[in-house]
């Protein structure tokens, strides 16, 4: 009986001794629990700052909602990798596809497509599917610069 007791014995300290070792592995050492758990909740509060400024200052992932860019970009399903490089307008070209917060209701974002630049004139409801324009239907406007 005293055998058993032994050897079981002998197994917990070879258990204890790979658990020691599998710890030390990936660089907790010999740290208590709760130090263990507090490690890896400054790990994941790193993260979670990371990603947020990741997300305010770089880049952001968005998905698609809503008709108004249809084909281009479809009513939901489509995701948007949106770059943070071009804040204020800068760097912004004919033909990019921009997303702004609409100007009566600051808690949604429109993507739409630049079709004139500051100093531009552009067509206000161009002719569809080859139609031709008549003079005095035709109204031009000049494009603005918002920010």
């Amino acid at each position: 009986m005293m055998g058993k007791v032994v050897d079981r014995h002998e197994d917990a300290k070879k258990l204890a001794a790979d658990i020691r070792m599998t710890s030390r592995a990936f660089g907790f050492g010999a740290l208590s629990r709760h130090k263990r758990a507090f490690v890896y909740t400054l790990h994941l509060a790193g993260t979670f700052c990371w990603f947020k400024i990741f997300n305010e200052h770089f880049y952001e992932l968005k998905a698609s909602d809503g008709p108004s860019m249809y084909p281009t970009i479809h009513f939901q399903g489509d995701w948007l990798l949106i770059s943070k490089h071009y804040k204020n307008g800068r760097d912004i070209g004919f033909g990019d596809i921009i997303v702004y917060k609409k100007p009566h209701d600051f808690h949604s974002e429109v993507a739409k497509r630049v079709v004139g630049l500051p100093g531009d004139y552009v067509l206000k409801n161009p002719p569809l599917n080859g139609e031709t324009v008549v003079e005095h239907d035709a109204q031009m406007i000049q494009v603005r610069w918002i920010v």
